[in-house]
């Protein structure tokens, strides 16, 4: 089921493209950036895509941004 979120997103392509912030990620994807957050950390959990490097990254920011912990700590 989340493979095909993913793919109905097109997050590889737009991956592939260059894009690697996740508010950039949904907005291309035409998605809720919080919404892509959640979707991808799961699938990175699952082994389909494997964390990146800036990932932390993201992920510091999108608590910077939130003003919130996510589920993942």
């Amino acid at each position: 089921m989340v493979r095909s979120v993913v793919a109905t997103l097109r997050t590889a392509d737009h991956m592939a493209a260059g894009i690697t912030q996740i508010d950039e990620l949904a907005a291309a994807s035409g998605c809720n950036a919080d919404v892509h957050y959640r979707v991808l950390t799961h699938v990175v959990g699952k082994g389909v895509f494997e964390k990146p490097t800036t990932f932390d990254r993201i992920y510091e920011r999108a608590v910077e941004i939130k003003g919130v912990k996510t589920y993942l700590e």
